[in-house]
């Protein structure tokens, strides 16, 4: 089955998003930065990512554009939703040019 992979420097949030996700039915994984989640990609079966736009290291926004090439270079489709509480409309104009799928 595949799973929902949250990335977020917070582990209180990312503990609740799996919590949330994890009562609707779905498989979940939790991981602290993009770095990770590109580690996990390359895994496979990761039907959903969701990841925060601000973390140390490599970013949301920077692990957006990865994925996403990455999974062009692979012929696949994974989506990637941006989590945030940056709600400008600068911010979420970049995310969708970097690949996102929802912001």
């Amino acid at each position: 089955m595949p799973v929902v992979l949250v990335a977020d420097d917070d582990r209180l949030v990312r503990e609740k998003v799996g919590a949330l996700l994890r009562g609707r039915g779905y498989a979940v994984e939790l991981v602290g930065d993009g770095a990770a989640a590109l580690e996990r990609a390359a895994k496979g079966d990761v039907g959903l990512f969701l990841l925060d736009v601000l973390m140390p290291g490599l970013g949301g926004l920077e692990a957006c554009r990865l994925l996403k090439s990455l999974a062009r270079d692979r012929e696949a489709f994974w989506p990637v939703v941006l989590l945030t509480a940056q709600n400008d409309n600068d911010s979420r104009v970049q995310g969708l040019r970097l690949g996102a799928d929802d912001y």
